[in-house]
């Protein structure tokens, strides 16, 4: 009798599970968004258990020192001025590697910029020098000029222009900047 029951349990069990699931595949946007708004809630508390992680680094090595000091109150604030200390090193190699890689970024996007047209005129030069290969591909490039320094003013006019679009960025900035703030504070 007890086999029969623990059968009925589990078929029982089963049914139950196959409709949980039946269901859920009926509803997967609204648990899609469920799961998104979890997340969302739960992104400051990750945010912050990683900063955490991050910063519990350098602040144990400088707790350690100053716990070896001979000054008492040095080491009853050994937890808050390491805290401090470990914040501003963190803050300065992130600093540092700001300082190191932007400039050679720049360097790179003018240095990409400046080579382009001249890989242009390569890439002609080297197609009509092998058109009997590429017949077609000669005429297309042949027939194809292009004003780079017009190219360019046309970007930056499609960049500046459109009021609707750099308003709507710049509300799209600020409440990223909100949020990123609310985040933080929060983490």
């Amino acid at each position: 009798m007890e086999f029969r029951t623990k059968k009925w349990r589990g078929a029982a069990g089963l049914i139950v599970l196959a409709f949980v699931l039946y269901c859920a595949a009926q509803n997967l946007e609204a648990i899609g968004k469920g799961i998104g708004m979890l997340f969302g809630f739960a992104q400051p508390i990750l945010l912050g258990c990683c900063i955490a992680f991050v910063l519990n680094i350098p602040m144990s090595a400088i707790e350690g020192y100053l716990r070896h000091t001979r000054w008492r109150w040095l080491k009853r604030w050994s937890r808050a001025f390491s805290l401090i200390g470990a914040v501003v090193f963190i803050a300065a190699a992130l600093g540092l590697v700001v300082a190191l890689v932007v400039p050679e970024l720049t360097n790179t996007v003018q240095l990409l910029a400046s080579e382009i047209p001249k890989f242009w005129s390569w890439i002609q030069k080297w197609m009509l020098e092998n058109e009997e290969m590429y017949p077609a591909v000669r005429e297309w490039i042949v027939g194809l000029s292009i004003n780079w320094e017009q190219l360019g003013k046309q970007v930056f006019q499609a960049l500046t222009s459109g009021v609707s679009g750099v308003l709507g960025g710049t509300v799209a900035v600020i409440s990223g900047l909100f949020t990123g703030v609310v985040n933080g504070v929060v983490a």
